[in-house]
């Protein structure tokens, strides 16, 4: 019997929890949501931390997928949502709650590297309409690309993604969704142009 180990570290789980109910200390409680070896004490550690930089850490580093969930529910700050978006193991669910969007546009910068689901829960955050545009013509993922554009509305905008994105499919969208018609009667020449000059004649 180790006569060192913490109450919170009990093999007992109702023990274990009692313990960590009795706790403040914050560093403690990280220590405790990391390495109780009952999982309701980890969870109780979690849920009564408060520190953003401790929940964060949590967030991203427990082995618990469980207890990171948690502590991501309790994250309110935007750069250390940010951060666990880019590196951690919960990053979706952090992505959804991101609301700064200068954040997220920054985010948008390392996404492309990230799996699709990721990206396109960043995308759906996304408001500038530039960056979406950048998104729709030359995202890496189809499902992104079409998101990105489905949420342009800018007339230039659309009018640049349907004369110079990269995959046939997003043009359409977005020359489809052009309503200034002296912008579509545009692209639709140069659409008409560009066919002409590849058409091996």
């Amino acid at each position: 019997m180790n006569l060192f180990r913490p109450a919170w570290d009990s093999e007992n789980e109702e023990e274990a929890v009692l313990a960590v109910e009795k706790m403040t200390d914050e560093v403690e409680l990280t220590r405790a949501a990391k390495e109780a070896r009952c999982s309701a004490a980890r969870k109780a550690a979690v849920e009564k931390l408060t520190d953003q930089r401790l929940l964060a850490d949590v967030a991203k580093n427990n082995y618990n997928c469980d207890v990171r969930m948690i502590a991501v529910e309790k994250l309110t700050d935007q750069r250390l949502l940010a951060d666990v978006a880019k590196t951690g193991w919960v990053r979706l669910k952090a992505i959804k709650k991101l609301t700064d969007q200068t954040i997220v546009q920054e985010l948008d910068a390392c996404i492309a590297t990230i799996d699709y689901d990721v990206h396109e829960a960043a995308v759906e955050k996304l408001t500038d309409q530039r960056l979406l545009a950048d998104v729709a013509k030359t995202g890496e993922y189809g499902v992104v690309r079409k998101a990105a554009v489905e949420k342009l509305t800018d007339q230039r905008l659309l009018a640049d993604v349907a004369k110079t994105g990269w995959y046939d499919d997003v043009r359409m969208i977005a020359a489809e969704k052009l309503t200034d018609q002296t912008i579509a009667q545009e692209v639709y020449a140069d659409i008409a142009k560009y066919d002409d000059d590849n058409d091996g004649t």
